[in-house]
């Protein structure tokens, strides 16, 4: 995957969630992925240029504090990544329970969580240094994007959605472990069947999200602007309404069982592919970490 692709890929850029492209490296080949994180703040800057012009001070202040983010984040977000793949690597060594996959993955949310915290203040900073036509211009921008996306899982034939859906769960499996066997795609088949349809829901979702923040930008002089922000950012989940709350937890669950009945399913061929590519990444992420561990962090 390219940066260009990379780049596409992040569903609904905001400020907070730009930093996804982190996560998003997890689809990448672990060399690719070295080389991408030296230019984040590239790919960074030029996907929030889609959303708002900033004037030269603006500019100057949003690169600062990008760099003070990914410097904190290279520093103490990415050895908590390498100790996670890790530990994931040894978890494998036994049999699987949905329990011990749920604690790996809320460990995760709490990665998430701590980078949430850690852009609030700069969201709120930003945010409230925007004028009245670079609000209309993020509000015209949410809303392309959103019926870009009503397009893409709303109106498209479902057929090739659900296709498309598994092909990219099997390349990206057939990345991990090497070429699938029948059971996998079968297993990966009935996790496509027992997956919830979200789309109408997820999108909901997005539009209520969306009218929050333009409503919240639109009183960024006002003293609540910062809890607004807050809740939007750091705890966007409670505008979840509880059928989205229902389906993404139904379906939550329904990929953890992918996992859970994929596990028995390798070889020991796909074992050894699986365990080089985690050591490579874990190394990844160590070596990253290493090249700033002497510097401050803000």
């Amino acid at each position: 995957m390219n940066l260009q692709r990379l780049s596409s890929s992040i569903r609904f850029l905001r400020l907070r969630s730009v930093l996804l492209v982190l996560v998003a490296a997890f689809f990448l080949t672990s060399c690719t992925a070295k080389v991408s994180y030296r230019f984040l703040d590239w790919v960074i800057a030029w996907s929030v240029d889609d959303y708002v012009d900033w004037d030269r001070n603006q500019q100057v202040e949003f690169d600062q504090r990008l760099e003070a983010i990914l410097l904190w984040h290279q520093q103490t977000q990415l050895p908590e990544y390498s100790r996670l793949i890790r530990q994931t690597q040894a978890d494998f060594q036994q049999p699987l329970s949905e329990a011990l996959l749920r604690q790996r993955l809320d460990e995760m949310t709490v990665l998430w969580s701590d980078l949430q915290q850690r852009l609030e203040p700069d969201v709120i900073a930003l945010m409230s240094s925007l004028s009245d036509k670079q609000v209309r211009g993020i509000e015209k921008q949410l809303n392309k994007v959103t019926e870009k996306m009503e397009k893409k899982y709303l109106l498209s034939n479902r057929d090739k959605v659900t296709k498309d859906r598994i092909k990219g769960v099997e390349k990206f499996l057939s990345g991990l472990i090497g070429r699938l066997n029948d059971q996998q795609e079968q297993a990966i088949d009935n996790w496509s069947d027992n997956l919830a349809d979200s789309s109408g829901a997820w999108i909901e979702s997005r539009k209520r999200w969306a009218s929050h923040f333009v409503a919240a930008l639109d009183d960024r002089a006002e003293p609540e602007f910062a809890d607004r922000i807050n809740l939007l950012f750091v705890e966007p989940q409670k505008l979840w309404d509880d059928e989205y709350v229902r389906l993404t937890e139904a379906n939550f669950t329904n990929g953890i069982n992918l996992v859970l009945a994929l596990q028995p399913t390798l070889t020991e061929k796909q074992w050894s592919k699986l365990n080089k590519e985690m050591d490579q990444w874990a190394e990844v992420f160590d070596e990253l970490a290493a090249e700033v561990n002497q510097q401050p962090v803000e």
